[in-house]
């Protein structure tokens, strides 16, 4: 699971969260909170999952909360 975000905590908070709960607990998160738009920091996160060989990448915003068995 990958997450853009800058300077939301509380939100992001709130995401990480109904990412725990998830039925599903086979995934790992990464999280970019680098400034330079949304663009920059999806590229640097799939860079990321690339070099750690990393098949599966789902983005997610930073103020969404998942139900229990989103994933």
């Amino acid at each position: 699971m990958a997450i853009c975000t800058l300077g939301r905590e509380e939100s992001l908070r709130d995401t990480v969260k109904s990412l725990y709960i998830q039925s599903y607990k086979k995934f790992n998160i990464v999280i970019c909170n680098e400034p330079g738009g949304l663009a920059v920091a999806r590229q640097k996160l799939l860079d990321h999952c690339r070099e750690t060989q990393v098949r599966d990448i789902s983005y997610i915003d930073d103020d969404v909360i998942c139900p229990p068995r989103w994933l």
